[in-house]
């Protein structure tokens, strides 16, 4: 690092390593395509943004793991992100019993889905392809698939009426595969009340949280393969990170100048191991001031939500071996 400065701070090749990151633009070979019902978003009234659940049923054969996902929106302009899950029988009974009450197709689920507890994400964001390294999610034959669509009419003009939706997704199966699991980090306390407020006109509101997941890997090393951040319009930047025992820190990963639309599972080049004594960090800046609301209503008070809000969370896969 002196030497560099001592040398005038010379400008270094603009070539850089390619990161070893999951095939994008779909999956290598289509197995199964899910199909969720037609649907047209109709967000409450004053709001831009609904999230709608589906139950489906799961491909059906003798090839139980997810290799590969590659979502199809039919009406991409107002799809914001999507992710799949696996839930059990009885939350998806549960959750079957409320489908349709408003007339439409799903269930409203902005604010969760009551007591189900058993979801497990597969697979989210919109931009799919091969899972890399032989990593799979291992599918159960007696669960059900849950598909959460999050539609965002921000994009439209004023006035506009909003397109119909049917989703699809391309599914890779295979027989073996490398089982992976997942990991969310973002503060429980966020997602209730105001413990995520950010004032109206306020440059850079900073949350952070981190938090020991030694339950949910069984004391033992966990190999981190992905991270898929998850916010929303108004968050400026985003890191996640480990903090090691010792007090050393390593970046899982950090966006500076987050963009709407970013949202996406970004494939670690080699995986990083958390050892169990290791704490998941995440930390998210939110920008509210008039300037970064461009020609959108004036800025107003927000905290973790759908429309008009924003979020900070962070979605990881990892198995038990590198």
């Amino acid at each position: 690092m002196m030497r560099w400065f001592d040398d005038g701070t010379p400008v270094g090749p603009a070539s850089a390593p390619t990161p070893v990151v999951a095939a994008l633009g779909g999956v290598s070979r289509v197995d199964v395509v899910l199909k969720a019902p037609a649907y047209t978003p109709k967000p409450a009234a004053g709001k831009t943004d609904e999230v709608r659940c589906f139950v489906l049923d799961p491909p059906a054969g003798d090839r139980p793991f997810l290799t590969g996902f590659s979502p199809r929106p039919g009406a991409r302009s107002i799809v914001h992100h999507l992710f799949l899950a696996e839930i059990d029988g009885d939350d998806a009974a549960q959750v079957r019993k409320t489908e349709g009450q408003d007339g439409r197709p799903g269930v409203e689920c902005a604010g969760g889905l009551g007591k189900v507890r058993s979801a497990v994400t597969l697979g989210g964001g919109l931009q799919g392809g091969d899972f890399p390294r032989s990593i799979g999610r291992k599918l159960a034959a007696d669960h059900k698939l849950l598909l959460n669509i999050h539609y965002s009419l921000a994009s439209l003009p004023p006035g506009a009426p909003p397109p119909q939706d049917q989703t699809e997704i391309d599914l890779r199966l295979d027989t073996t595969a490398r089982e992976a699991k997942g990991l969310v980090v973002a503060n429980p306390a966020w997602l209730i009340g105001d413990a995520m407020f950010v004032s109206a006109g306020q440059k850079d509101a900073a949350f952070w949280f981190s938090y020991t997941p030694t339950l949910l890997t069984a004391g033992k090393t966990a190999f981190l393969q992905s991270v898929t951040p998850h916010l929303h319009a108004l968050a400026s930047r985003v890191a996640l990170r480990i903090e090691r025992k010792g007090g050393n820190s390593t970046c899982l990963l950090e966006i500076p100048r987050w963009k709407f639309g970013w949202e996406r599972p970004y494939w670690l080049q080699t995986p990083i191991a958390l050892d169990p004594a290791d704490k998941l960090y995440i930390e998210c800046h939110f920008d509210n001031s008039a300037e970064n609301q461009g020609s959108g209503p004036p800025p107003a008070d927000f905290a973790w939500g759908e429309s008009g809000q924003d979020m900070c969370a962070g979605f990881l896969t990892w198995t038990e071996t590198p």
